[in-house]
């Protein structure tokens, strides 16, 4: 929804006002159409597209529920690919990298059934869109001909001009529908998810944290619309664990226990006081932390640090921001070097950064990646202690330390200076540790009842305090207290911790690689090749040569029928110059009636190729009567006895019906329909065959890079490959691949049409095509780095956007939601002013392409009406394409740069295609291998990734068959 839904809208708000220039050419040329050739044939042709109207309305409704399913395919896509990611180290760890390709891959196929679907339901819409105006032709031009019983040139070539407009408007309804049922399938969703009931306030403002008659259970989906809540969603929320009759109250500026075995409900209590649960009953009061523009951070000094009724709070699966282990324990306070060194040394983190090169400087990667299970525990740790807050929620910050280190962490920061003053809230297995000490305690079942709540200094005197401790081993509780006893001195905490780095710090997260220049012609090749080959392109090849002679066939027929009839000059220069009303009334330039019928004056009155018929309908007696001509055969025998030439009427010089020429037009169009639908099937088949094998061996060398670079790269960049890109190659890349060669055919037709009426018009046309291209080149030169900035910025977004959801209950603790949406807008706007000048350089480009066109456009009009003895009809045929050049240059130039640009997409997913992968192979063993269960490890020196300094130095150890070995050692030691 994020990477995609969000995009569509933005870009149908973009394009919005070709709704309006589209309905407005529309109105414009069905007026000067009516002007033309009439009502009636107006009329006729109408009737065509209110016909095919239903067919492509019912269409766009499938395709709107086709763009939905393959919405909710792509999430599903994301969620699987999402969760390889973050698992990515158990997935190796388990060797299970084949079965993740193929689960990966299972939901992407799932996803292109129903693109291929959507896309077949779009080439429907095309062909209805594309034979609607060929009918709107046929329809127009038969009752025209019916009507008044020929074509004439100009009627015939004005008419198609106006005709090919329309052919160019209604082309576009499949796009815009297309984008328009986009945009309102993502308004939907995005308005279904805002919609969505806001987190309730789910407790009460007060400085105790209390519970009374309270029931409590996680939150249930019920912002899921009914079509996503499957059977076992529902039984799931029947099922649903909850914590019931909860009567607590925790004392204030002491530490309080919560104990009790897996899965009885100890973080549904922290949650709760968090107010990130569902509470069915009861009311709970806990402090109410004040907005972050209400704290005053800055000002905040080591009097004033401390704010009773602000929370920290550390989760049971430490949540760490991708930077540096300084920031992390900030968190966006100010740094007091003072009580910065003191949380260092009480969450034992001193030793840990003088192991590291760059000390609290060193990146940690996304969820810390690069450090260990206790090193993530005590950074979190180190976060909300050094945090404002006056209540610490704890969830089980022991489990993942070894003895000596929770020691530490218990006696110099749960019960030291810097717990003074905070009201602690701890759930912990280890009791016999923090018991001792703390003033109050909840033990729970594994049913989810309350065995206990209330004091130690009651529990001590009811004889419960025993009781609770012998729910912990007491082995284990012995043996513990052994080695406390024997522990090492615990580090000085308030000495100076902080590394003195003079070498500028590494980087765990290397910047996005930006390539620059023009996409290497590898990429193209690459892509090329996915999509089948030469073979396929051939078979392209050939498909648009026959489309683009099929368009030159049908406006050629026309030429041919028209040329039917030999026209002369008089009646259009007696028209032009008088006006209809001055040659009606004009008796010098009339011949006398004799005989001739109403029909067949009309039949063969040259002069409506400008008035249409509809114009004399209604008209005084006078003008009726004053309509004195001749039919042809009487005009040539009069001729000399006259002086008026028969040039200025149609003569008919063969013998073909008018429904041979009808029918001729009739079978071209809809060939010509078919065969360019057609070549749009092909190209996107193999456009789908490129994604599925881009896709493939994306995830593939994904899945088994080495962990070094899944470490370095952030998980946001690589989903914005998974998704975005993906997108774009699926949709964008084959429909400019398809229109840019159509485009590219449609020039060639349009200058040999122009170089059969004179050679010289091809000089133009080149000149036009120089001036353009250098435009285009300048063009491609910004949108190209510019898109590529736009890539690269969409990928922070996503990663920052990814990891508030993973640690929106550490957010929302914290009380810091403003400002990670404020971090979020910032990377927002960044994206944003890069698609911003996308746009820009489109409107840019597109400005000056008109402009140079439209010039085109008059002189190749200038020069055919200059020249002496050019046929009508030629004439005619050669204007009809160069009307239409500056539209073709214009999109053809904007194809290939956009087609340059998507394929950006595509040259970082190859990129990420061309991973290097670990040895696949392994080590051969012998065939009889193992024949005993002895290992045997000598000299060993392991570190994280070739470069970094090394962890395990030296290690030597011989484990026997049947031999029992543990491995111990301090945090972060290795183990």
């Amino acid at each position: 929804m994020f990477a995609v839904d969000t995009n569509q809208v933005g870009v149908f708000g973009a394009i919005n006002q070709f709704y309006v220039m589209f309905t407005s050419k529309f109105i414009v040329s069905v007026v000067f159409l009516w002007l033309l050739v009439g009502w009636q044939s107006l009329g006729a042709g109408m009737l065509a597209i209110i016909l095919v109207f239903p067919l492509n309305k019912w269409l766009a409704q499938r395709y709107g529920s086709f763009q939905k399913k393959l919405m909710k395919a792509r999430d599903k896509k994301t969620k699987v690919v999402t969760e390889a990611l973050q698992g990515i180290r158990q997935i190796k760890f388990s060797g299970m990298e084949p079965q993740w390709t193929d689960k990966i891959n299972g939901v992407r196929e799932e996803e292109l059934v129903i693109l291929w679907k959507t896309k077949l339901n779009n080439l429907y819409m095309i062909l209805g869109s594309d034979i609607a105006p060929v009918f709107l032709t046929i329809f127009a031009l038969a009752t025209y001909s019916y009507i008044y019983g020929d074509l004439l040139p100009s009627v015939a070539f004005t008419a198609l001009g106006v005709f090919m407009q329309l052919e160019g408007v209604l082309g576009m309804v499949p796009f815009l529908f297309m984008m328009g049922i986009n945009a309102k399938v993502s308004c939907d969703r995005v308005d279904a998810y805002l919609k969505s009931p806001e987190k309730p306030e789910n407790t009460t403002p007060g400085d105790l944290i209390t519970f009374e008659n309270v029931s409590v259970s996680f939150p249930s989906k019920d912002t899921e619309t009914k079509e996503d809540v499957d059977d076992e969603t529902t039984t799931a929320r029947k099922n649903r664990f909850v914590l019931r009759d909860i009567n607590l109250q925790f004392p204030n500026n002491s530490l309080s226990v919560i104990s009790g075995p897996t899965g009885s409900g100890k973080s549904l209590l922290l949650a709760a006081i968090l107010g990130e649960v569902d509470v069915m009953e009861g009311t709970i009061t806990a402090p109410r932390p004040p907005p972050v523009g209400e704290r005053f951070d800055h000002k905040a000094t080591a009097a004033n640090w401390l704010v009773p009724s602000a929370i920290a709070f550390v989760s049971q699966t430490p949540w760490i921001e991708n930077a540096s282990i300084k920031d992390n324990i900030l968190f966006g306070l100010p740094y007091d070097e003072i009580r910065y060194n003191k949380v260092i040394g009480a969450c034992a983190l001193t030793q840990d950064l003088e192991m590291l090169d760059d000390g609290d400087l060193t990146e940690v990667g996304a969820q810390g990646i690069s450090l260990s299970g206790g090193q993530k525990w005590r950074l979190t740790l180190a976060r909300a202690f050094y945090s404002r807050a006056g209540v610490l929620i704890l969830d089980d910050v022991f489990s993942a330390l070894d003895t000596h280190v929770g020691k530490h962490i218990y006696d110099n920061a749960l019960m030291g200076e810097l717990s003074e003053g905070r009201t602690r809230v701890l759930v912990t297995h280890h009791v016999a540790l923090c018991l001792p000490r703390a003033e109050y305690v909840v033990q729970l079942s594994a049913e989810g009842k309350f065995q206990y709540a209330g004091s130690i200094k009651d529990a001590r005197e009811t004889g419960r305090f025993e009781d609770i401790l012998k729910e912990e081993n007491e082995e284990d509780i012995i043996k513990n207290q052994e080695i406390l006893d024997d522990s090492t001195p615990t580090p000085e905490i308030n000495g100076s911790t902080t590394t003195g780095i003079k070498h500028q710090p590494k980087k765990l997260v290397e910047d996005e690689k930006r390539e620059t220049g023009s996409v290497k012609r590898s990429i193209y090749t690459t892509y090329l090749k996915a999509t089948g080959g030469i073979p396929f392109w051939t078979f392209v090849f050939i498909f648009y040569v026959i489309a683009q002679a099929l368009t030159l066939t049908r406006s050629w027929w026309i030429k041919i029928w028209t040329s039917s009839y030999q026209h002369g000059n008089q009646m259009a220069q007696l028209a032009h110059s008088y006006g209809m009303q001055t040659a009606v009334q004009d008796s010098s330039f009339l011949l006398p009636l004799q005989g001739a019928s109403a029909s067949e004056m009309f039949s063969n009155f040259s002069i409506a190729t400008f008035f249409p018929l509809s114009r004399f309908v209604g008209k005084s007696e006078q003008m009726t009567q004053s309509l004195f001509f001749e039919t042809p055969s009487r005009i040539q025998a009069h001729g000399e006895a006259t002086g008026f030439s028969a040039m200025g009427l149609p003569i008919k010089i063969d013998n073909r019906p008018l429904w041979f020429y009808l029918a001729g037009y009739v079978i071209i169009s809809l060939t010509s329909t078919f065969i360019d639908v057609g070549r749009y099937y092909v190209v996107f088949r193999g456009s789908l065959r490129a994604s599925r094998k881009s896709f493939y061996d994306m995830a593939y060398r994904v899945l088994r890079t080495p962990l070094r670079w899944l470490d370095t790269v952030p998980t946001g960049r690589i989903l914005n490959r998974f998704t975005a890109d993906f997108q774009a190659m699926d949709s964008q890349l084959s429909s400019n691949f398809a229109q840019l060669g159509a485009s590219f055919l449609s020039i060639i037709g349009i200058m040999v049409a122009a170089f059969i009426v004179s050679p010289y018009i091809i000089l133009l046309a080149i000149l036009l095509l120089l001036v353009c291209g250098q435009i285009a080149i300048r063009y491609v030169r910004g949108a190209r780095s510019i898109k590529r900035l736009e890539s690269i910025q969409k990928s922070p977004m996503i990663s920052h956007f990814s990891a508030s959801l993973e640690g929106l209950s550490t957010i929302r603790a914290f009380a810091n939601t403003e400002v990670f949406e404020t971090r979020m807008n910032d990377l927002i706007d960044s994206f944003t002013t890069a698609s911003w000048h996308n746009w820009l350089f489109n409107s840019w480009v597109g400005f000056r392409m008109a402009m140079v066109g439209s010039i085109f456009s008059t002189l190749v009009a200038g020069f055919i009406v200059s020249i002496r003895g050019v046929d009508a009809s030629l004439a005619g045929f050669a204007l009809a394409f160069a009307l239409s050049y500056r539209r073709t240059v214009n999109s053809t130039l904007r194809y290939i740069a956009a087609t340059e640009i998507d394929m950006n997409a595509a040259e970082r997913i190859f990129e990420y295609s061309d991973l290097e992968m670990e040895d696949q192979e392994g080590v051969k063993p012998r065939a009889s291998w193992p024949e005993e269960g002895d290992l045997v490890v000598k000299d060993l020196e392991v570190g994280y990734a070739e470069g970094l300094p090394s962890i395990l130095k030296g290690l030597t150890f011989h484990a026997e068959m049947n031999q029992r070995v543990g491995i111990v050692g301090r945090t972060g030691a290795g183990k």
